[in-house]
C-alpha cells in the first residue's frame, strides 16, 4: 500500500528511465508518461494494463492515494493524470487542484461514480479536462487519453512555432 507500481502490458517493452514533457514529445521514441490514481488495486491494475496494451508508448504508474499521488507527480511529472475521485486521504478534486497548481498544463481525467453538480463544476473550475462517470465504458477512457496526447502535442506544436 502506498507504493507507485510500474504496469507493462503485454508486447510492451520496459523503458529505461522517463522521459516526460517536452522532451519525451519533441523525441520520437520517448515514452509519454501517465499517472493513475485508484485506490482500488483490481481497477488500478486492470486499467493499466488496458492502457499499456492500446498505448504501448505510454509509461504507467499507479498509486493508491491522492498524497501518494501528488508526491510521485512532483518526482516524475507525468504528462497525463488519471485520478478516482473517491480516494482515500487527499481525495482526487483535492489532489486535481494541487497538480494544477504545480503544473496547470497536466491533462487531468478524473473517473468517478458521483454525479453531484457541485462537485462536478469544480472539476471544471479546477481544469480537469475529462471528467468520466462509472460505470464507464473502456472505450470512453481511451478517447479522453487519445484527446489528452492530441493536446499534449498541439501545446507541443505552438511552443515549437515561439521557440524558433
Amino acid at each position: 500500500m502506498g507504493e507507485a507500481r510500474k504496469v507493462r502490458g503485454a508486447g510492451t517493452r520496459l523503458h529505461q528511465g522517463i522521459r516526460t514533457g517536452l522532451d519525451a514529445l519533441r523525441n520520437p521514441g520517448s515514452p509519454l508518461s501517465v499517472l493513475i490514481a485508484e485506490d482500488d488495486q483490481v481497477t488500478s491494475r486492470t486499467m493499466g494494463l488496458m492502457i499499456a496494451w492500446e498505448f504501448p508508448h505510454l509509461t504507467v504508474d499507479t498509486v493508491d492515494n491522492g498524497e501518494r499521488g501528488v508526491e510521485l507527480f512532483r518526482q516524475r511529472l507525468p504528462d497525463i493524470v488519471i485520478a478516482d475521485l473517491d480516494l482515500p486521504g487527499k481525495d482526487g478534486l483535492q489532489m486535481a487542484a494541487e497538480i494544477k497548481t504545480l503544473k496547470k498544463e497536466t491533462p487531468l481525467i478524473v473517473v468517478t461514480g458521483c454525479s453531484d453538480r457541485t462537485q462536478l463544476a469544480r472539476l471544471c473550475e479546477i481544469g480537469v479536462n475529462h471528467c468520466i462517470l462509472k460505470p464507464y465504458k473502456v472505450q470512453e477512457l481511451f478517447a479522453a487519453i487519445e484527446s489528452c496526447i492530441a493536446q499534449l502535442t498541439k501545446e507541443t506544436d505552438v511552443r515549437s512555432y515561439t521557440l524558433f
